[in-house]
């Protein structure tokens, strides 16, 4: 059966020959985590000690053996940004609002969608594309109050001047399990692939808040028309008692950057394009402690080391970071996060820098509409490769009209430092509107605008028109 499994897989990798290689090792990834996980039978019954039905069991238990476990990770939506789980734990097939299940294996979305692109490579000189993209969303997750596995998929295939690009490689992966080694002592695993051709980001906006858990998700928006492979992978140790928590943790990002076949060819665009590759790895420790004031305030402390390395070894830094952390719901519809601290760079040759990192989110929820806004001031990756800090604002306002209408708008703005460079500039805005068709189906339709100059890169912009329908329940998992 494993044999069988291994070679349709490398069938499958020969027939991507237009995916870089390093995309491909995604695919055995994948192959060998499904091999490793336990049956769904076994899974099953482990599910079934751990989280009983109800019957034969009181509320009183429910909540004690809850309140045993204290700080249960929350697993996040890799399409919305919303807690899948709730308040922690697994997340056994039927858990979650499935389109379709096998076992524990779910598909939770599914869009399809027509994208007019005026700016497909993202260079000075635009050529317009027309094409038609479906995209899903896949969850695999196993486990008890005490040990899961929760899998990510989200693969999408573009169809544009006639031709189909599938990255099943990856359009992104999600790998995050835990395991209590005690009550109050959490081992907590998260890896995130991702491999992002050369086109837009396509539905995605640039934060996506979650107003259950205050949860706020940034990613990468400062498009430059490369394509990207990023890795993020942390693991955290922490203790937990009533009011306290001690974490210990330690992180890897690795970023890669090329440009395009179709770019590489073109002489006007090789002339004016950065770079042809670029990689940047950023790892370290930290330490943190937190102390739950009261049911609706939270003060803590950190200390980060890292050190980034750019291109090789051709640049080399460390970085120093204190932090304070305190986080308040002001009232029941309104919460405010905030973090801050100095950052030390120390490069390898040169002086060392001081500079003042931290972000704030202000969340506000209506009756019938949202508001989140976003600062945030740091020198992980964010869209470009640059060896310096960089300072970002979102914001995203979202409005329903009765039970079927939906409307978002959005923007970004984001300034990267480089090193002996121009600072790099990019902003992007989108406004977004959608129909509740049934209780799995809606239509959208959405508009973006970006345009990016500064550092290697020279002035672009773009816009990106997209209409389709997507099928996925619209309400929360839990």
């Amino acid at each position: 059966m494993c044999h069988k499994f291994g070679a349709w897989m490398k069938e499958e990798l020969r027939k991507e020959r237009n995916l870089p290689q390093k995309a491909r090792f995604a695919f055995l990834w994948l192959a060998a985590l499904l091999l490793a996980l336990p049956s769904p039978t076994r899974a099953q019954q482990d599910t079934q000690t751990q989280a009983p039905s109800g019957k034969g069991s009181s509320s009183a238990n429910e909540t004690s053996q809850s309140d045993s476990l204290p700080n249960q990770p929350v697993v996040t939506s890799l399409e919305t940004g919303q807690a899948l789980n709730g308040k922690g734990g697994p997340l056994p097939a039927g858990r979650v609002y499935a389109l379709w299940s096998l076992g524990h294996l779910s598909l939770l979305s599914v869009s399809t969608f027509y994208v007019y692109d005026s700016n497909l490579e993202f260079t000075p000189q635009p050529k317009a594309a027309n094409a038609l993209a479906i995209q899903g969303l896949f969850l695999y997750s196993i486990g008890s109050e005490r040990t899961a596995l929760d899998l990510q998929y989200r693969p999408y295939v573009l169809v544009y001047r006639g031709t189909a690009q599938t990255d099943l490689a990856a359009s992104a992966i999600d790998l995050h399990t835990y395991h209590y080694l005690s009550p109050s002592w959490l081992l907590d695993l998260n890896d995130r692939f991702q491999y992002a051709p050369a086109q837009p980001r396509l539905i995605d906006p640039t934060i996506r808040p979650d107003f259950s858990t205050g949860n706020i998700s940034r990613d990468p928006f400062l498009f430059t028309g490369q394509t990207t492979l990023t890795n993020t992978a942390f693991v955290k140790v922490s203790y937990s008692d009533e009011s306290n928590t001690l974490t210990f943790r330690a992180q890897d990002q690795y970023v890669e950057a090329w440009n395009p076949p179709s770019s590489t060819k073109s002489t006007k665009t090789a002339t004016s394009a950065p770079t042809l590759s670029q990689q940047e790895n950023t790892g370290g420790v930290g330490i943190s402690w937190s102390r739950q004031i009261d049911p609706d305030k939270l003060f803590g402390v950190g200390y980060v080391y890292d050190r980034q390395l750019i291109g090789g070894n051709a640049n080399q830094f460390q970085y120093h970071s204190l932090m304070l952390n305190y986080s308040q719901r002001i009232r029941p519809s309104l919460q405010m996060l905030l973090s801050g601290g100095p950052s030390w760079q120390v490069p390898e040759h040169g002086a060392t820098s001081k500079k003042f990192v931290g972000s704030a989110v202000l969340l506000k929820s209506f009756h019938a509409s949202s508001l989140a806004l976003s600062y945030a001031r740091n020198y992980d990756y964010i869209g470009v490769i640059s060896g310096g800090y960089y300072t970002r604002y979102d914001g995203i306002y979202t409005q329903s009209l009765g039970r079927r209408w939906e409307f978002s708008v959005g923007a970004g703005y984001g300034q990267q430092g480089f090193n002996k460079l121009s600072q790099f500039d990019a902003r992007e805005e989108w406004v977004r509107g959608s129909y509740l068709l049934g209780e799995k189906l809606s239509a959208f339709l959405s508009f973006t605008n970006i345009a990016t100059q500064g550092g290697t890169y020279p002035y672009a912009t773009g816009n990106l028109l997209l209409a389709g329908v997507r099928w996925a329940y619209q309400r929360d998992a839990m």
